[in-house]
């Protein structure tokens, strides 16, 4: 019986250490100018939360490296014509546009990726290159009265029309998982140990 129960707790622990945790080897932390993630997103979108989420969880990580600006574009039309300034200069006209949109120097990434964000993150700041006077210069010539907002406000605007977070499908199949077979653990060690 100690046997079973050994075996089920292996294998509930087998199905949570699968998460794998990622390490992005950010490189050292100079006078380089941080570099500023330009975010376009819209109140409610789960993809715009996503990211804004994945760059709350590692901030920490990467407030040398960042000054992020915002720019909600589904309930304010300014900054939805702006976005389309930003687009009409960055953007092929084949390729297909959404939010979020993360514009940093003359780079851009639509949707969300992680992997992809910290490399562009990781290269724009070790570039000499780099740079956001072109933004700069698309800001001003557009004479849009936008509204840029604060990181905070983003993370709150992203859950507006969709407050209520939702789990990881691996997490939640996870903590189901472990209570599932702990019960049945514990359940036969009880029934057995007379």
């Amino acid at each position: 019986m100690k046997k079973l129960f050994l075996i089920l707790s292996v294998i509930c622990l087998l199905g949570i250490s699968n998460v794998e945790a990622k390490n992005w080897h950010m490189p050292d932390v100079s006078d380089h100018e941080k570099i500023k993630l330009h975010i376009f997103y819209g109140n409610g979108c789960e993809v715009c939360h996503d990211l804004l989420n994945f760059l709350n969880d590692n901030y920490d990580m990467l407030k040398d490296y960042i000054d992020i600006r915002g720019y909600e574009v589904w309930d304010n039309k300014d900054n939805n014509d702006f976005m389309g300034e930003v687009v009409d200069l960055l953007v092929p006209k084949s390729e297909e546009i959404g939010v979020p949109f993360t514009v940093i120097g003359g780079e851009y990434l639509f949707g969300f990726d992680e992997d992809k964000l910290m490399e562009l993150i990781k290269n724009s700041y070790i570039d000499d290159g780099y740079n956001d006077q072109n933004f700069a210069l698309i800001k001003d010539s557009t004479g849009q009265n936008y509204v840029e907002d604060s990181f905070d406000k983003m993370l709150v605007n992203s859950l507006i029309k969709d407050p209520d977070s939702k789990m990881p499908g691996w997490l939640t199949i996870s903590i189901i998982v472990v209570i599932l077979f702990g019960g049945i653990g514990i359940l036969f060690y009880l029934v057995y140990k007379k």
